[in-house]
């Protein structure tokens, strides 16, 4: 988001799983099933997404959940915060 740092307090708010877990498909992951959370893998590579059984994620889980996307998996910044 231009050239000044995200502030990372953004994330810190409730997300509704589905919108969540359609931005993971949009990126090329496929459902792995899962037991108590949703398995997302991606094909070609070794990235793996745990979703949590919810509707909605809590704020705290919310903002694990986006800043791993973005450290780990090479979401962007917008794509992330597109999901609130």
């Amino acid at each position: 988001m231009g050239d000044k740092p995200l502030d990372k307090s953004l994330y810190y708010r409730p997300l509704v799983t589905h919108k969540l877990i359609a931005l993971i498909v949009r990126k090329g992951f496929v459902s792995a099933k899962g037991t108590k959370h949703g398995k997302y893998k991606r094909e070609g590579d070794e990235h793996i997404v745990m979703v949590p059984r919810h509707s909605e994620l809590s704020s705290g889980l919310s903002r694990a959940m986006c800043l791993e996307l973005i450290e780990k998996h090479n979401f962007t910044d917008e794509e992330v915060l597109d999901l609130f």
